[in-house]
């Protein structure tokens, strides 16, 4: 039979580690937002081929769907930096929201 062991806060014991407060910048948020979302900007690179073998009208459009998605996922990124304070990139990020 499997026992069913709760989950442990040890965030306030006085020997874990904790990333300081204001460790990371604006700056700093900002630069891992641009390359978390590297992959959807590569996709960009099709874009010569988009508009030298096509017709190469929905190129712009392109562009400012890329752009408003990378907008909206740099906002949630900042929201939620602002509010996760442990370490650990996106799988923080996803253990907060989704669970682990």
């Amino acid at each position: 039979m499997t026992e069913k062991t709760s989950p442990v806060d040890v965030s306030g014991n006085a020997n874990v580690s904790k990333l300081k407060t204001g460790a990371v910048g604006l700056v700093g948020v900002l630069f891992l937002t641009v390359t978390g979302a590297a992959p959807e900007s590569a996709m960009l690179g099709n874009v010569p081929f988009a508009a030298g073998y096509g017709l190469g009208t929905y190129t712009p459009a392109a562009f400012l769907l890329a752009t408003i998605v990378l907008t909206i996922f740099s906002i949630g990124y900042a929201a939620m930096a602002s509010r996760v304070s442990t370490v650990g990139g996106f799988y923080s990020f996803i253990a907060q929201g989704l669970g682990r």
